[in-house]
Order: C-alpha cells, then sequence, then structure tokens
C-alpha cells in the first residue's frame, strides 16, 4: 500500500513536470485574445508636441535663473553684511566657522 502512493505521486509529478514542459514548448501558439496597439496610434500632435519642447525652455531657462540667483546671493557678502551680523552676535570672529553658535 505504501509503494502504491508513492509511485501514484511520482506519477503526478511526472506529468505536471511534462505539462509544464509543453506550456513553454508550444507558449507561441496558445491563444492569446490581447490586442497589442501598433506604434501609429499613440503618436502626438504637433500642438502637444510644440507645448512640450516650450515647457521644456521654459524649465532650463528657469532652472538657469535660479541656479544664477543662489550663486550670486551665495557668494555675495560685502563689508555692510559683516557688520550687520558682528552687531547682531551672529558671526563671532576667530574661529573656523564663524557663523557657528
Amino acid at each position: 500500500m505504501k509503494t502504491f502512493f508513492r509511485e501514484l505521486i511520482c506519477m503526478i509529478v511526472i506529468a505536471a513536470v511534462m505539462v509544464l514542459i509543453l506550456v513553454l514548448f508550444f507558449y507561441d501558439y496558445l491563444v492569446n485574445d490581447n490586442t497589442i496597439p501598433t506604434e501609429s496610434k499613440y503618436t502626438r500632435s504637433s500642438d502637444v508636441s510644440q507645448a512640450l519642447k516650450d515647457k521644456k525652455e521654459y524649465d532650463e531657462k528657469a532652472e538657469e535663473a535660479v541656479i544664477g540667483t543662489l550663486t550670486k546671493a551665495a557668494y555675495n557678502i560685502d563689508e555692510n553684511d559683516i557688520d550687520a551680523y558682528i552687531a547682531e552676535g551672529l558671526l563671532t570672529q576667530g574661529k573656523p566657522n564663524p557663523f557657528q553658535e
């Protein structure tokens, strides 16, 4: 009786492996109702393409302006700013990082 169940399980495993191999072999021939869209269905109109191009140019100009403003603001400290920082107590001279508290 024990060998009967063992042989039955082996036959089921062999049948499952054979089915998987056949599915892999005939995968391209299985019925597939999905339709793959063609590339021509997804073309952009000229208005959308122009709008995206304009947006990209605007974003690049805005980024250049922001970067230019940040670099100018980060490095333009004159004598009046230094005197104001010393008067407020934010700047202490003689430290590696004078703004450190």
